[in-house]
Parts: C-alpha cells; sequence; structure tokens
C-alpha cells in the first residue's frame, strides 16, 4: 500500500505538532528573561527591606529592633513547614499543563494539616519561655507572631503555586514590589499610632494577607476538589522539601536565635540590619534560582538537556556578589552609619561575614532548585542536614569566644561543608564545577590586591572612589564578556 503525498505530509506535521506539544510550556519560559524581570524585583524588595529597618530603629530602640527580628526568626520558621509544601505544589503544577489548581487545593489541606498542631503548641510553650531568653516575652506579641506565621504560610503557598503554573518572574515581582513595599508602609503606619514590637510583627502580618490574595487574584484557581491521590503526590515531594525547607531556615536563623538568647538583642538587631543590607548582592542569586526550578523542570519532564543552562545560571548567579563585597570592605561603616546612626556602626563586621557566606549560598540556592527540578530533593536534605549540625555544634563555641561574630564563623564553616556535598551531587550534571567557583574568584582577587596596592597612597576620596568605581567596571565587562561568550542558544 502507498501513500499519497499529501498523506505523507500530513503524518510528518502531525508527528512534528506532537513533538512540539509533548515540551510543557514551564520548559519554554526564558531563562535570562525571567530570572531579570526576578532580580529587578528582587532589588525592588531589598530596597524595601532596608527601608523596613529604618523605619524600625526610626521607632523603636536597637534592643527593641533585635526582639522584632527574633520573633520573626520564629515566624520564618514555622512557616517553612508550608513551604516545603508550596515547594511540591510548585514542582507538581509545573510538570502538567492541564488542572494545576488541583495541587493549590490539596496543598491548602495538607497545609492546615500541619499548621493548626503546630501553633497550638506554639502557644502553650511560649506562657514558659520567660526565664530562657534575654528579653520579656508578651502575650500581644506572641498573638501577633501566630498572625503572622499564618499569613506568611498562605503567602509562601501560593507564590510557589504562582510560579508552578509558569509565573516566577511574576511571583517575585508581588513579593519584591507589593508585599515588602506594603510592609514599609504598614509599618511606618502601625508604629505612629502606637511603636511597639507586638505592632511591628502584626503589622507584617496584615501585608502578607494581602500578598496571598494578589498571588491567588493571577494563577489558575479552577476549584477542584483535593483527593486522596493528589495529596500522596504532594507527600512523596514534600516528605523531602518540607525538611530541607525547615533544615535551610533553621539554619539561617540559628543565628539571630543564638544571639537572643546567648548574646544580646542589640547583637541580634545588628545582625538582621546587615543581612537586609547584604541582600542586595543577592538579589540576581535569588531571580535565577526561581527560574531554573520552573524551567528545569519542565525541561525534564520534556526529555530536554539542560547542562549548559546550568553552566550559564551558575555563572550569572554570581555577578554582583563580589563587588558588592569590595564595596562594602570599602566603605561599609560609612554606609551602616549613613543609613541608621552611629549605633549600627559596630555590625560591620557583621556584613561583611554575611556576604562571605553568600558567595557560597549563591551556588547553594541554584544547586537545590536544580535538585527540586530533577524530583530528587532528597540529595537536598543530606547537605542540609549536615550544614545544621556543624553549625549548631559550632555556633555556642565560637560565640563564647568572639562573642556576637561567632554566628558569622559558624555560619561560614558549615556553609563550606554544604556546598562540598551539594557539588558533589552536582557533579552527576555538570564536569568542571570548580571552574565555575575559581574563574570570579580570581578576578576578584585581582581587584582586591589592586585596591590594597593603591590604598597606602592616601588618595583623596574623590579619586579613590573613582579608583573603586574603574575597578568595579573592569570587573563588570570581564564578567559581562564572559556570559555574553558562553550563553547558550536555548536561553
Amino acid at each position: 500500500m502507498y501513500l499519497s503525498t499529501s498523506e505523507l505530509y500530513h503524518i510528518v506535521t502531525d508527528q512534528s505538532s506532537n513533538s512540539q506539544t509533548d515540551i510543557l510550556n514551564s520548559a519554554q519560559i526564558s531563562l535570562v528573561r525571567e530570572s531579570f524581570l526576578a532580580g529587578i524585583s528582587n532589588i525592588g524588595g531589598s530596597t524595601a527591606a532596608i527601608i523596613q529597618t529604618l523605619v524600625l530603629a526610626f521607632f523603636l530602640s536597637v534592643s527593641e529592633v533585635g526582639e522584632f527580628f527574633i520573633y520573626l526568626a520564629i515566624v520564618f520558621l514555622i512557616s517553612q513547614l508550608v513551604k516545603g509544601v508550596g515547594l511540591a505544589v510548585r514542582k507538581r503544577a509545573s510538570s502538567t499543563d492541564t488542572k494545576q489548581s488541583k495541587y493549590l487545593y490539596s496543598g491548602i489541606v495538607f497545609s492546615i494539616l500541619i499548621l493548626v498542631p503546630i501553633l497550638i503548641i506554639g502557644l502553650i510553650v511560649s506562657q514558659y519561655a520567660n526565664p530562657y531568653v534575654e528579653f520579656t516575652i508578651t502575650f500581644s506579641a506572641v498573638i501577633a507572631t501566630a498572625f503572622a506565621t499564618l499569613t506568611k504560610s498562605s503567602n509562601s503557598l501560593f507564590q510557589n503555586y504562582l510560579s508552578g503554573v509558569g509565573q516566577p518572574g511574576l511571583s517575585e515581582s508581588i513579593r519584591n514590589y507589593v508585599i515588602k513595599g506594603g510592609q514599609s508602609v504598614f509599618l511606618f503606619v502601625g508604629l505612629s499610632i502606637q511603636p511597639t514590637v507586638s505592632v511591628a510583627i502584626f503589622s507584617y502580618g496584615i501585608t502578607a494577607l494581602f500578598g496571598s490574595a494578589l498571588y491567588l487574584y493571577f494563577a489558575p484557581r479552577e476549584f477542584i476538589q483535593p483527593t486522596k491521590e493528589v495529596l500522596l503526590e504532594l507527600v512523596e515531594f514534600a516528605k523531602w522539601s518540607i525538611p530541607n525547607s525547615l533544615l535551610n531556615d533553621l539554619y539561617l536563623r540559628i543565628d539571630t536565635l543564638a544571639l537572643g538568647v546567648f548574646v544580646t538583642s542589640t547583637a541580634a538587631g545588628w545582625y538582621d540590619v546587615s543581612v537586609r543590607v547584604a541582600l542586595f548582592s543577592f538579589v540576581l542569586s535569588s531571580g535565577v534560582s526561581k527560574t531554573v526550578a520552573v524551567k528545569f523542570s519542565g525541561m525534564y519532564e520534556s526529555g530536554l538537556e539542560f547542562t549548559d543552562e546550568l553552566r550559564w545560571s551558575l555563572r550569572l548567579g554570581t555577578v554582583l556578589i563580589y563587588p558588592a563585597i569590595l564595596l562594602m570592605f570599602i566603605y561599609g561603616q560609612e554606609i551602616l552609619v549613613f543609613m541608621y546612626d552611629s549605633s549600627y556602626a559596630g555590625a560591620y563586621w557583621y556584613v561583611i561575614g554575611i556576604l562571605a557566606y553568600l558567595i557560597l549560598q549563591c551556588y547553594r540556592i541554584i544547586s537545590e532548585s536544580v535538585f527540586n527540578a530533577l524530583d530528587t530533593p532528597n540529595k537536598i536534605t543530606f547537605a542540609s542536614v549536615a550544614a545544621v549540625v556543624v553549625n549548631l555544634l559550632t555556633v555556642y563555641p565560637l560565640i563564647v569566644y568572639f562573642g556576637g561574630l561567632g554566628v558569622i564563623y559558624s555560619t561560614i564553616f558549615s556553609e563550606v561543608f554544604r556546598t562540598f556535598i551539594l557539588g558533589y551531587h552536582l557533579q552527576d550534571h555538570l564536569s568542571k564545577l570548580y571552574t565555575l567557583l575559581y574563574q570570579p574568584l580570581v578576578i576578584s582577587v585581582l581587584l582586591g590586591l589592586y585596591y590594597f596596592i593603591i590604598q597606602p597612597l592616601s588618595l583623596p576620596p574623590v579619586l579613590l572612589a573613582l579608583t573603586v568605581g574603574v575597578m568595579i567596571s573592569i570587573y563588570g565587562v570581564i564578567f559581562v564578556t564572559l556570559l555574553y561568550r558562553t550563553k547558550p542558544t536555548t536561553l
């Protein structure tokens, strides 16, 4: 039997159409566009975070600012349980183009089952915690913390869902412009009326509630009744993503909590203000990691290779961190005193230390996004457990020996362990990973040596500023050229 030309044409075009439709929408999003969209919005978010600290510093004392961040650390820590559910929702939603909202409603049920008992236990424990901390826990602060935990948790779930349906850039824009910007406004209004820590926490929770509504407005939300099968799909991923999220946040909050318990709330205030200043250098890394999680998930499910894209993403994620370290090392103290006041000058070495471990964090968050995309979150768990164990074992003795800065040294030490473990697993997908680490480091060390050569010359401030600007410009030209020459055509 012979086929006519028209019949052959229809067979070929049908097969071509099928091969194209097999590629998920999430695999076709632009890594460059979405990363930069998310990164630019992160700049807005980092600016808003600094404005928040300025508002807090205006109305509250340094010790009260520290108390606020200690309560906020508890909010973030508990909400990580729901963020783990959100990561499962994001992964499952990005793995299909149909009936994505079934994961949303099943995720809501899953989150309620987790949150309710945790909050009840937390309210009971808070009544007996005062003898063990360096500040007074009030009932109003506990209630405000519970409220903020609920709204922040829903925020994490809905944001991840919106990312999973193919809108990582939009979800980051809402988080950074609307939610973080709104937090500054609500903080200012609330503290203008009553300048207390409880009001500050409640203001944070109110903004998160508005953000949750926005995420839902822009996401597909056709009601599909939760089923046991869908819940089990989420559980299969969440059994790893929940402990990973919890361990990662515990790792980040250990510093604040340890400073509040073993040092002073003032040290906790210095630390968290420093984090928000340092995070400006982290904005692009965060944007890349959110996009990688969605795009690579779609590429993996569609059977596409992404080795070149991964290498380029890891390189892109570290573009800003090195010039930021150089700038803060030279002008950090002046920047802190100018933005806040002389009582924050002691935060200088906190900023430098945080920037140092953010180098490794850039690689960590992108690597974790890759493992989540590959449906292998279990590979993250061992690295997270190792980092938390090392952090817990070293934080107290280092605090005893170095004071508040001991928490920074402990974090850097444990981050080295985590990066080594993640890098070992990532070698399965990317050979010669070490080249991504040494290239930007060599450039930065050379520029840093150049600065220390000219520093003894006692240049006038204007000429010194021009020299620093030239050094950063040289770094930028080299790095942008490297990115342009190695950019995969699929991006």
